[in-house]
């Protein structure tokens, strides 16, 4: 909005130069880009109602800075908690990594624990078979 009403401001009266010209397809090509961002701007006006026969007046530069300050507070305000948030889902991203770290290793554990109990019955097994043949 400021930005409209800085180039609205800046280039009217090169539009009226335009519209008051005796050649104006030679004025249009010397101011182009003057021309081209009048209408624009006036376009946004127009289809925000703001302007000549809209329902809405233009907004002040000091009500327009105290809007962009709020928003800009509103901003400030939701940036934190994203970066708050965002560093809750690390920890919580860390956390949920060590638990599988550990239920893995704890889960390894198990399953050498019980490799190591076949093994050991394998290995009584064996001897109980030895001892059972007759010596020759």
């Amino acid at each position: 909005m400021q930005r409209h009403i800085g180039t609205y401001g800046k280039t009217k009266e090169i539009y009226k130069q335009y519209k008051k010209s005796k050649n104006p397809k030679q004025f249009y090509n010397e101011n182009a880009k003057a021309i081209t961002d009048y209408e624009s701007a006036k376009l946004y006006f127009d289809e925000n109602g703001y302007g000549f026969g809209g329902e809405k007046k233009f907004p002040t530069i000091k009500e327009l800075r105290e809007e962009y300050a709020k928003y800009d507070a509103d901003k400030n305000k939701l940036w934190s908690e994203y970066h708050a948030n965002k560093k809750s889902d690390k920890e919580i991203d860390t956390v949920v990594a060590n638990v599988n770290v550990l239920l893995n290793l704890k889960d390894t554990m198990n399953l050498d624990i019980s490799a190591k109990n076949v093994e050991s019955k394998n290995n009584k097994n064996q001897k109980t078979h030895k001892k059972s043949e007759p010596d020759l």
